[in-house]
């Protein structure tokens, strides 16, 4: 009787043993592969904007696959902070990862107008264009009383003006007198050279 109760004990106890294993096998865990989004603007090609009269910052927050290399210049036609050219155009395809080289405007170059009164008119010309400026020259001589000197110069010297300004110079001198070149070959009446003939003996 108890080998009976012991065996029946056994079988309820490999039943029940048996029941937990069906249902952990049921409770299986799924791992799912995360699926990764690429950002295809990183991979192809966009179209170049066109930058002129922006600022770099400007240009930047528009540069998302490009990079922007500055390149600033001086200009007097442009304010300061611009960008006035790029060098790839606007319109055209640029890659990811390239970089665009922008020209940003400086401002206006200054520089200082030399002293060049105690030279003659000439010189000062010279010496005031070897540094950028322009020179138009103003001639105020009369007969018998020229010397070449200079009797003002306008803007005045020492002030700070925007590079390659035109400078006025007027001179106690008389204008040159132009030259005219003539030809002395003559011209037979129908409009053709002479023949010069040549005899051998």
């Amino acid at each position: 009787m108890r080998k009976e109760k012991m065996i029946k004990r056994i079988f309820i106890l490999l039943c029940s043993l048996l029941t937990v294993i069906v249902f952990s096998g049921c409770n299986e865990v799924f791992y799912s592969t995360p699926v990764i989004q690429l950002d295809k603007s990183e991979y192809t090609k966009v179209t170049m904007p066109d930058l002129s009269g922006k600022t770099v910052k400007e240009a930047n927050e528009n540069a998302l696959t490009y990079k922007l290399n500055t390149i600033e210049k001086f200009s007097a036609d442009i304010p300061a902070g611009q960008i006035f050219d790029q060098s790839v155009p606007a319109g055209d395809e640029v890659s990811p990862g390239a970089v665009v080289d922008v020209y940003v405007s400086k401002g206006a170059k200054y520089s200082e107008i030399p002293y060049v009164s105690d030279f003659n008119y000439q010189v000062a010309k010279t010496v005031l264009e070897s540094v950028g400026f322009e020179v138009k020259i103003v001639y105020e001589g009369k007969k018998g009383s020229c010397d070449d000197s200079i009797n003002s110069i306008s803007p005045e010297q020492g002030k700070s003006v925007i590079y390659g300004s035109q400078i006025t110079i007027r001179a106690n001198a008389l204008e040159p007198v132009k030259r005219t070149t003539v030809s002395t070959t003559p011209i037979a009446r129908n409009g053709t050279l002479p023949v010069t003939s040549k005899t051998t003996y």
